[in-house]
Parts: C-alpha cells; structure tokens; sequence
C-alpha cells in the first residue's frame, strides 16, 4: 500500500447511554477535528426521562470525565449512565445524596426545636407548681398560658421532627420492605376460663 492510497476508513464505535432522571437531559458536544467550536460541528442530544440512546464513543469523555478511580468528576451529563460501564459519581455531584444529606440537616434541626420546647414546658411545668404553692391567681394564669404555649410548641417540635425525617430519601440501593402485623386472637387461651 503506497502513502497515496486511500486508507480505509475505521469503523466508528458507539455507547448506549440511560437518563435515569425524571428530567429531560441535553448534551450539547463538538465533534469532528481539533477543538474548534463552531455551528457546522456542534451535535445536540436529548434523553427524555428513562430513555436510552446510542451516541459515538467519541463523546464518553465528554459526557463524563472521571478521576484516576473511574468516579465521574464532571461532565456534560455526570447523571447519565453508561450501559456496561460501573456508575460511581462524586458525592458533590450525587443529587440523591445531596438531598439525603439536607433532609438529614433538617430532621437534626427539628430533633433540637423539640429538645427546646421540652425544657420549656418543663420551667413552665416548674413554675406552674410555685404559682400553685403561692395561691396567686394572676400568677397562675400565665403560668398556665405559658404551659399551654410550651406544649403547643412541643407538639409543633415533634410534627416538624417526624415530617423531617419522613422527608429522608433511603440511600441509592436501599430495599423498602414494608412490614405486617399479624391480627391478634380475641378468644381466650385453652382451660383459662
């Protein structure tokens, strides 16, 4: 074969990408030589929600860039996932992980709202018992207005507490297993009677 012989062209690969998102996921790369961007070498991808298309292998790095670990550290989708290919993303990057982390923030807040409003209804409860002792009415009355406050914020604590940590996502992988209750026997146990 001599230099002035057409070469045969290689053969372009390609790789299936997913968009595990509940969002539409555009790409939008530069292919062809060099590195020059211009309109005639720009190519636009879309992935609606769950869909999987097959793009050139040439846009891999594009898509992702990992580190020397294979974690994906950036990219122009770091949330598609490669078919084949072992998907570890940067927990900077990890939206489930990072909600996880602000629901968790969130149900440690209301955990210390409820611890506050408990030791005020306990001061509350306290003083309510000196202004018993003292027999002073006005006393007794805010006292007790001062109770019922506590116990409203108690109660207010303790929703916002439940509802934080219903509010936190189980982490990537987590089985949910929903548990049942046997019903129980309403007849009395045999030579009990």
């Amino acid at each position: 074969m001599s230099i002035y012989e057409p070469a045969e062209p290689e053969e372009q690969k390609f790789s299936a990408w997913v968009n595990p998102t509940t969002n539409v996921v555009t790409v939008d790369a530069y292919v062809g030589p060099g590195v020059v961007r211009s309109p005639t070498n720009r190519v636009r991808y879309k992935w609606a929600a769950g869909e999987t298309k097959v793009v050139p292998a040439e846009l891999d790095t594009a898509i992702h860039q990992l580190d020397d670990r294979g974690t994906i550290i950036g990219g122009l989708a770091p949330q598609l996932v490669k078919v084949g290919s072992q998907h570890v993303v940067a927990p900077a990057l990890d939206v489930n992980e990072q909600r996880r982390k602000a629901a968790i923030k969130s149900a440690e807040i209301a955990l210390v709202s409820k611890k506050a409003a408990e030791e005020a209804l306990v001061v509350a409860s306290a003083n309510m018992a000196v202004a018993d002792s003292v027999k002073d009415s006005k006393a007794m009355l805010e006292e007790k207005q001062t109770l019922e406050e506590a116990a409203a914020r108690l109660q207010a604590a303790a929703a916002a507490e439940i509802a934080a940590r219903d509010a936190i996502p189980p982490p990537a992988g987590a089985i949910e297993v929903e548990a049942t209750v046997p019903p129980t026997s309403k007849q009395p146990p045999k030579g009990k009677m």
